[in-house]
């Protein structure tokens, strides 16, 4: 596993490297996962598709020195990027430097939305309910695989599955909507 700190338009970010033998990469983003699928060899100043969780983007990276900041364009949106410290590292990592979705609160979307959200992120490896199921407090809804380790996630409450918004073998991020239970 391989950890830095960059600095993306002066905005702090810790990055982990999880996965890296085969594409798709597994990449940490301040405690957010994400699937990092590269089409194509990177060359600096020529554009790639990268997919993160299945979504594409057009990446170009313009790079001089390793340990100098540099630019990476995303969609035609243009980051300003530079390493905290001084260490050498591959260039997968500037390839995981991408805009992050925000989030609610997790006790708003619980209390508000009847939200079942990830707690930590991770793949949901399996869904044992769908919409229209009736459900019980401590009902297993799906089991989410973290660091290697199947977690089960509960029924908070007592109601009927109105929406499933995971699917089986997609990454997860902690706060993230699974289900919706009413």
């Amino acid at each position: 596993m391989m950890e830095r700190r960059v600095l993306v338009n002066n905005k702090r970010h810790e990055v982990r490297l999880l996965k890296v033998s085969k594409t798709p990469y597994l990449v940490e983003v301040d405690d957010r996962s994400y699937e990092v699928d590269v089409s194509n060899q990177l060359v600096y100043g020529a554009p790639i598709l990268v997919k993160v969780n299945g979504k594409p983007y057009k990446v170009e990276i313009n790079k001089s020195d390793q340990d100098a900041p540099f630019h990476i364009k995303v969609n035609n949106r243009l980051f300003k990027v530079q390493y905290e410290s001084m260490e050498r590292v591959s260039s997968q990592i500037t390839e995981t430097i991408l805009p992050t979705p925000t989030k609610e609160p997790l006790r708003r979307l619980v209390d508000e939305k009847n939200a079942v959200v990830a707690f930590m992120p991770g793949r949901v490896v399996l869904l044992k309910v769908k919409p229209g199921d009736l459900v019980n407090i401590g009902d297993t809804l799906c089991v989410l695989e973290s660091m290697k380790m199947e977690n089960e996630i509960t029924a908070h409450k007592a109601g009927v599955v109105q929406e499933v918004k995971a699917s089986e073998g997609v990454m997860v991020n902690k706060g993230e909507t699974l289900m919706i239970i009413q």
